[in-house]
């Protein structure tokens, strides 16, 4: 027989939860660390609904999972933003960049052409505007 959530488990979760964040250093450097790429978290997330409805883990295990993946993901998202601030200051690499962003040689490589295409397309609308008001202004005679 499954038992529910009830006050007092939510209340000890919320607690554990509070107190496992609370744990956590604000600053960080996560880069040694292995972590779980976000296909795994999402795998982990589903895998522990499928059985949290089949009733193989109670709905408190349930969110213990879905916790632990959130904590991940904040980790993940800590990493990203200290990659963009080394990116900005231009000590980045492209190895450093596939790691932080979890991303692959394709990925990267079509983030770059479409940064590239961002660039050159606003060069392009600047030159273009900057001709119209020329132009404008050759042919009011001033």
């Amino acid at each position: 027989m499954q038992v529910g959530l009830t006050v007092d488990s939510l209340c000890t979760w919320r607690m554990l939860m509070i107190n496992n964040i609370a744990q956590l250093p604000a600053d960080v450097n996560y880069d040694h660390m292995v972590l779980p790429s976000r296909a795994q978290l999402d795998q982990e997330i589903h895998e522990a609904k499928l059985a949290r409805n089949q009733g193989r883990i109670s709905p408190l295990q349930y969110c213990e999972v879905l916790a632990k993946c959130l904590l991940v993901g904040r980790v993940r998202i800590d990493r990203a933003k200290q990659g963009l601030r080394k990116s900005i200051r231009g000590e980045d690499t492209r190895e450093l960049r596939k790691r932080d962003f979890d991303l692959t040689d394709a990925d990267l490589d079509k983030s770059q052409e479409q940064t590239r295409r961002r660039v050159e397309m606003k060069i392009e609308n600047w030159r273009r505007s900057e001709q119209g008001i020329l132009r404008r202004t050759v042919t009011r005679g001033l």
